[in-house]
Formats: structure tokens, C-alpha cells, sequence
């Protein structure tokens, strides 16, 4: 592993000083808020805001070196996806209700984007009629002929699209886009024979996943989610955990030539693995990239990584110093049989369910389990610390440094809330990820 130090608001600052200009006007939405949402592997990033005039007009900016696709946001009625390659354009929607009523100038990747999408849809509806009539005809037999010219017209529906796709320029961005959109549908088809599936998948699979095209797609994300929705439906754990660590060493290797894509890729897995309890699958890819000299890993994921190494089941967690707590001051003070260390904050959505509930088991897992909960706050506000742990009958604790202090560094947390379950001895015997997880281990541990 190598590491790098690589922040986004750096590439971000560094685009805005060149930038292309999009001009429009949409009349069905004067003074409204709008905004331009750029694609950054498997998250958005913001381009530009304003607000439109009284006429529906607005400026809205890009970065020149950003190739790749973006939605026109306007707040609370409407998104456009827009293809973005180094152009200045204008655009005018009169109506919001139908993409055909779009016009676009001085872009022929969103015109080429925009006949895409007719094709598409009237692909979709003839085959739909089609399929529907076939079978009518096939019981005819004075209908024979008529149904021998509707398997010809859905071989010539079929390849349609794909022939429109094949005369778009190789330069052009549009080509691209509509590649991965279309492996999207395919993986999104519910109805699949074991052929289809296997072709799909291994279309999937031999993408390019350095490409930049794609991390500025927007479709990532949902590409690989739908690819894991696959393998997350199997019935047995051990081949998912199998072909999960497959999957994870593809990325790795495919994307490792971009330091971007890869750190954005893993990280995603990372935490997908995490939120269906498959830390096994987790862990190895972490481990894996720590461990490979070729990766280049940047200081913003290096915790995430870390984490499985040193803070991984097994070993002996260090020791937590208690800001603020009269008869403990440091987690070496506890006795009990569990020590439940939950990192979290005040302005974390998800904290706000779980504080609530960790409060409702406090009791308990005291008297029950011996296991003592201890919160950690990465919050630097004083009053909106002490508000949040109003009541709360555990441990809590808060320096006021934010993700600067020792306890959160130590610990190599990068997301709240965050859990531990330690023994005794201050080892690591758990990582539940919430509350009820926390309960159930507990309650599984004591049975036993």
C-alpha cells in the first residue's frame, strides 16, 4: 500500500478555475431554485447553484476538465440528466412533462442522448405490442405468415438501438454512457435465463473499472448494486462470501491504475459489506489493499482501512480517556464483563435511532450481562453535546475535538455510529452494527 494525500474539495477548487457555461431558460419554473450535480464515482458532487429569473432563465457552470454526465436539479420538481464534454450549450424545456420538449444547442452529445432515448422508448412500446400479438397469431393458422413477419420485426426491434449506438463517434461521451446504461437494464431485467445472466455478468465484469467515463457517470453506484443484489440472494454464505472476494479483487485490480477510482470503488464495497453484516468479505479487502504495495491509498480512507487491521476481533482495543465523567476517567477505571463502546454525535442522522435505543437496553445489559455502555462523542459543540446526552444513563464522553481526538484517532473511526463489544481484558469479542445487533450477540454470548 502507498499512500497519498488527496482531498476532493482540492480537485474541486482547482476545476472552478476554468469552467464551460450552460444557458437556459425553463418556463414552468421561474425563480426557483436550480443546481448542477456532477458524478463522482459512487457519490455526487455540486458544480453550481443559482436561481432562475422571472422568465426561467439561468447560467449555470461546469468544470472544463470534467467529461462525464450531471443532472439539472430544480428544487422540488424536476431532474435532467445532461451529458457534459468540454462544451458550452444552451438548453429550453417548455414543458416538464415530456423529455421530447427539450431543446438543445451547441451540443451533439445531449442531441445524440436525446434520439437515444426516442429510440428507446419506442423500442420498449412496439416491442411490448409485438409480444403481446405474437402468441394471438401463433394459435391462428390463418395467421401464420403474419406471425413469421412479428419474429422478424423483434430481431429487427432487438438490434435497433444497438445499431444507433455503433454510428455515434468513438470520441463522443454519449457512446459511452449508453453503454454502461444499457449493461444497467440488462442487469436491472428481472427475467434472465442462466445464459443471459452468465453473459451479463461477464459483461459487467470485464468493464474497465479505472475509466473515468464511468466514475462520471453516475451509473456506477447503481451498477454495482445491482451486480451484488445478484450475489446477496444466494442462499448460501459461503459462496457469497466467496464471490464477493472475487468481485472485490477484480475492482482492485482493474481500478488500481486510477488512485481515484480505486479508493472510491473499495471504499463503497467496504461499506456495502458492512451494512449486510459481511465483515469477513469486508476485512479481506481491507487487508488486501493495505498489504498490496501497488495500491495507492489516500489519507481520507487510510482509517477505514486500518481499522481492520489493528481494531480488527481478537485484538486488545486501546485505552479511552473520559473527559468529563466524575468516577471513571479512563476505560482501563471498568471492571465489567462487556464494555460496549459506541462512537457517534449529535448531528449524526443514524445516532439519533440508535442513542435512543442503546438508552433502552442501558438497563439490561447492566444487570443482565454486566456489560456497561460507554458513548463517545465526536461533537465540538458544548450545547448540542449536552442536549444529546440529556438522560442518557451510561457513560458518555466528549473532548470536544471532533475527529482530531485521541479516542477517535486511536480507535480509527471514519463513520458514527460506530460499535465495539470488548471482554474484561479490553479485547475486541464484537463489531455489531447497531444496537439490536449489540442485544443479540449478548443474548447468543450467554446462552452459550
Amino acid at each position: 500500500m502507498k499512500k497519498i494525500v488527496y482531498f476532493l474539495c482540492i480537485v474541486q477548487s482547482t476545476f472552478a478555475q476554468t469552467s464551460n457555461k450552460i444557458e437556459g431558460t425553463f418556463a414552468n419554473a421561474k425563480e426557483k431554485e436550480i443546481r448542477l450535480m456532477g458524478f463522482w464515482g459512487t457519490k455526487d458532487t455540486l458544480f453550481s447553484q443559482t436561481k432562475t429569473d422571472a422568465s426561467g432563465n439561468f447560467i449555470l457552470s461546469y468544470p472544463k476538465k470534467y467529461i462525464g454526465a450531471a443532472t439539472i436539479q430544480v428544487k422540488e420538481i424536476t431532474n435532467l440528466i445532461v451529458l457534459l464534454n468540454n462544451e458550452n450549450f444552451n438548453i429550453n424545456w417548455s414543458d416538464f412533462k415530456d423529455f421530447d420538449r427539450v431543446q438543445f444547442k451547441n451540443t451533439k452529445d445531449n442531441e445524440w442522448f436525446q434520439k437515444a432515448y426516442a429510440i428507446n422508448l419506442e423500442v420498449i412500446k412496439r416491442l411490448a405490442g409485438i409480444n403481446y400479438l405474437l402468441p394471438l397469431y401463433k394459435m391462428d393458422s390463418t395467421k401464420t405468415g403474419w406471425a413469421t413477419n412479428l419474429e422478424k420485426e423483434i430481431i429487427f426491434e432487438n438490434t435497433r438501438f444497438q445499431e444507433y449506438q455503433k454510428q455515434l463517434p468513438n470520441n463522443s461521451y454519449v457512446k459511452e454512457y449508453l453503454k454502461y446504461r444499457t449493461l444497467l437494464q440488462k442487469l436491472k431485467q428481472e427475467k434472465k435465463t442462466k445464459e443471459e445472466q452468465l453473459e451479463t455478468s461477464s459483461t459487467f465484469l470485464a468493464i474497465d473499472f479505472s475509466n473515468l467515463n464511468l466514475f462520471n457517470s453516475g451509473l456506477a453506484k447503481d451498477l454495482f448494486e445491482e451486480y451484488l443484489k445478484q450475489i446477496l440472494n444466494l442462499q448460501n454464505k459461503e459462496e457469497i462470501i466467496n464471490k464477493l472476494n472475487a468481485f472485490s479483487e477484480i475492482i482492485k485490480k482493474s481500478a488500481n491504475s486510477n488512485s481515484l477510482c480505486l479508493n472510491e470503488y473499495t471504499e463503497f464495497l467496504i461499506k456495502h459489506f458492512e451494512q449486510y453484516g459481511l465483515t469477513e468479505a469486508a476485512e479481506k479487502l481491507a487487508l488486501s489493499l493495505l498489504n498490496d504495495n501497488k495500491c495507492v491509498i489516500d489519507n481520507q480512507r487510510l482509517p477505514l482501512l486500518e481499522q481492520y487491521k489493528k481494531m480488527a476481533i481478537g485484538k486488545t482495543a486501546p485505552n479511552l480517556v473520559f473527559s468529563n465523567h466524575s468516577k471513571y476517567k479512563s476505560l482501563t477505571d471498568l471492571n465489567s464483563k462487556y464494555k460496549i463502546i459506541v462512537f457517534g454525535a449529535s448531528w449524526c442522522e443514524e445516532c439519533k435511532k440508535e442513542i435512543p435505543q442503546f438508552k433502552e437496553y442501558a438497563e439490561t445489559f447492566k444487570t443482565k450481562y454486566d456489560a456497561e455502555i460507554i458513548f463517545i462523542s465526536i461533537d465540538t459543540d458544548k450545547d448540542k453535546y449536552h442536549e444529546f446526552v440529556k438522560n442518557v444513563p451510561f457513560i458518555n464522553s466528549c473532548d470536544f475535538k471532533g475527529w482530531e481526538s485521541p479516542n477517535v484517532k486511536n480507535y480509527f473511526i471514519f463513520a458514527t455510529p460506530t460499535v465495539y463489544v470488548l471482554d474484561q481484558q479490553n479485547k475486541i469479542v464484537s463489531k455489531p452494527l447497531n444496537a439490536i445487533d449489540t442485544a443479540k450477540w449478548l443474548f447468543e454470548k450467554i446462552k452459550h
